[in-house]
């Protein structure tokens, strides 16, 4: 069942990750203020060094996670919500479906 916890706690995972981040690039910027920068300038020198922290959190988010499980999560959401934005195309696959599944059952 860890493969079960995981898939419930992602966010934390995911929250631990930026945490990490955000503490390496402020132990970066103390540094380099030690060093006699000002604190702007540090923390600028210190996102350089870094890179990109937002493609650095994707890349440890593909690490952790499920492509089949979270793919299909990710798909039905935006699935759904794409079906939320317009009701009359909703209403008119949800008919078509039912008469499809209808007719199948009756033809049975």
């Amino acid at each position: 069942m860890i493969w079960l916890d995981r898939l419930v706690r992602r966010r934390r995972i995911y929250d631990d990750l930026a945490a990490e981040i955000q503490a390496h690039l402020e132990e970066k910027a103390e540094f380099l203020v030690a060093q006699g920068m000002s604190r702007g300038e540090a923390d600028g020198a210190a996102r350089r060094a870094f890179g990109n922290v937002t493609r650095l959190q994707e890349q440890g988010r593909d690490t952790w996670q499920w492509p089949t499980i979270e793919s299909v999560l990710m798909d039905a959401r935006f699935a759904l919500r794409q079906l939320r934005r317009a009701p009359a195309l909703t209403s008119i696959i949800v008919l078509t479906l039912g008469v499809g599944v209808a007719a199948t059952a009756l033809a049975l």
